[in-house]
């Protein structure tokens, strides 16, 4: 198929391959860096924030706890009491700053989570901290305002602190549930890659194999056919075999040029077959030429010979007029072989200027046939040049 169309068309085809290819290669490139980076902003934007602000909620749990186990160093029987520059009411403070910050984190995190299974580990440790707060934090809050300090240091011991490390647990879940997913996301992203990886590099293997393969087709026509053609014109020019043709393969730019060629040959040989022709008509009136020149010799010696009969006879009559009156007879016959002579001569040489006019008309055949060789010639080195 490719033999019938042009070498610009092999090359646009060939291009348009390598085009396609590096575009399939783009596209995959693009389609694995959007996901590789829409994974990562899920770790980044999502999976690590939940991290962070779980983390953040159960630090400030376990700071309320701290908060109010400083709250009850507040408690006169103590010794520690005495040490304390500030209110007890400070550490109250802290802890209501504490919830509230608690629950912008908890708001948050329910804007970020997606899942089903981060939902209900959500719910769960929601659970957790509102026991945590109800019956655990609040109720030790309430005693140490009311200055019960035993009371509410046994409410630490016994609810606080147990419900703190269940909240906490239940937070470490939420943590420990997001950082799975992180790492599953990121793994998926690394497959991903790997995938795209393996994919460009099949591309890349693809295209260097079909450019390679068009390529060598292309290159491989070229030059078989260029090479055809230089072999025809080297042996012409080595033995004169003006017999040889160039094989046309296919209807490309070199096949048109190897019919162009083979068509000069074939004027080229129509020319030396006219100007043999044309030389040997030449040759035939040369000899017909030749022929003339010897009869009109011929005549010419005959008429030369009847001159010196002519003067004998006269060099008689000078010497007797008898003689002359004798002889008069064949005077008068040798003067009409002399006439006839001298009219034949005459007809050679009109022969001789109608020969002539014949070799004028093949010589000026022969000086077409040149030109027309010539122009053949150059029509035939300008197609070369192209």
């Amino acid at each position: 198929m490719l033999r019938n169309i042009t070498i610009r068309a092999r090359l646009m085809l060939l291009l348009g391959v390598i085009g396609m290819v590096v575009a399939i290669m783009l596209g995959v490139a693009y389609s694995a860096f959007t996901n590789m980076q829409s994974a990562t902003e899920d770790i980044a934007n999502r999976r690590l924030h939940l991290i962070r602000e779980i983390n953040r909620v159960m630090y400030t749990m376990e700071n309320n706890s701290a908060e109010i186990m400083a709250a009850l160093q507040h408690d006169p029987r103590s010794v520690l009491a005495t040490m304390q520059d500030h209110d007890i009411g400070k550490h109250f403070q802290a802890v209501a700053d504490n919830k509230t910050k608690i629950d912008e984190y908890v708001a948050e995190m329910e804007k970020n989570v997606r899942s089903e299974e981060g939902k209900q580990a959500l719910v769960a440790f929601k659970e957790a901290r509102g026991t945590y707060v109800q019956e655990g934090l609040l109720p030790a809050v309430a005693q140490l305002k009311a200055g019960n300090y035993e009371a509410a240091e046994k409410i630490v011991l016994l609810k606080t602190l147990p419900l703190l490390e269940i909240g906490v647990a239940q937070g470490r879940k939420i943590a420990d549930h997001e950082n799975e997913a992180a790492k599953q996301a990121y793994d998926t992203a690394v497959a991903e890659a790997h995938r795209a990886e393996m994919i460009l590099l099949l591309c890349v293997l693809f295209g260097v194999g079909v450019a390679s393969v068009l390529s060598y087709i292309v290159v491989t026509g070229i030059n078989r056919s260029v090479g055809e053609m230089r072999d025809v014109m080297t042996r012409m020019a080595a033995d004169g075999n003006l017999n040889a043709r160039v094989r046309v393969w296919g209807k490309d730019g070199i096949a048109l040029a190897a019919t162009a060629f083979n068509a000069l040959i074939d004027n080229f040989a129509n020319i030396i077959r006219q100007v043999n022709s044309n030389s040997n008509a030449v040759t035939s009136s040369a000899t017909t030429l030749s022929a003339a020149s010897l009869q009109i010799s011929q005549g010419s010696q005959a008429q030369s010979e009847a001159a010196a009969s002519t003067a004998a006879a006269v060099e008689e009559i000078t010497v007797s007029i008898n003689s002359v009156a004798a002889n008069t007879q064949d005077v008068r016959k040798l003067s009409e072989q002399s006439l006839a002579q001298t009219q034949q001569g005459n007809q050679n040489v009109a022969a001789m200027v109608g020969e002539i006019k014949t070799v004028q008309v093949a010589v000026n055949q022969i000086a077409d046939s040149v030109k027309e060789f010539v122009d053949s010639t150059r029509a035939i080195a300008s197609m070369t040049q192209q």
